[in-house]
């Protein structure tokens, strides 16, 4: 089911559909099913076809594209014209189990969901960077303030260059939402 469909900047989409489970099909068919239903939706009823690249990543013809889905939830990031990532997870204490793996020793995050925003961020900053090889070590969460609407990431490519990219986020009882753009 469509929960939304928003220009969120000159040029950018951001798309969110809610997971209608169909029991006769796999979850990964369930979820391939709603990010084709939710492309319709954003691109004007229009049939596209998702194909990927070697790496895994999702090209769609006309378009920059980010995929993300978790339990319940698909969202897509579109773009004709700039680079896009995008992540979505719902909430839940597992993300303490795997803390160190994305967690730097100079970041700190006091609860779920200061965990779930440096995961999706990270994730969607490697989806924007795709082509670096950005390890969750290179990026670092510089200020994550309550009260905003993004904050920043640091990352360091492999050439050493650092770069600064802004992280809108959204924080949802069922989920975190992060996206960015270049």
């Amino acid at each position: 089911m469509l929960v939304s469909v928003e220009h969120i900047a000159d040029d950018v989409l951001l798309g969110l559909w809610q997971i209608d489970v169909d029991n006769a099909l796999s979850p990964r068919k369930n979820e391939q099913r709603a990010v084709q239903q939710l492309l319709t939706a954003m691109t004007g009823g229009d049939a596209v076809e998702i194909t990927h690249e070697e790496s895994g990543k999702p090209v769609l013809d006309g378009w920059h594209i980010s995929i993300s889905h978790t339990k319940g939830y698909a969202a897509v990031l579109l773009s004709k014209n700039h680079e896009v990532g995008i992540d979505i997870e719902y909430v839940s204490e597992r993300v303490k189990r795997i803390a160190d793996r994305f967690l730097r020793p100079d970041e700190q995050a006091e609860n779920t969901i200061d965990l779930l925003l440096h995961w999706c961020a990270k994730e969607a900053i490697y989806k924007l960077y795709s082509e670096q090889d950005l390890t969750f070590q290179q990026m670092k969460i510089v200020d994550l303030q309550p009260q905003s609407d993004f904050f920043h990431v640091e990352n360091e490519s492999k050439n050493g260059l650092v770069s600064v990219t802004k992280v809108f986020y959204r924080i949802h009882q069922d989920y975190v939402l992060t996206y960015a753009w270049l």
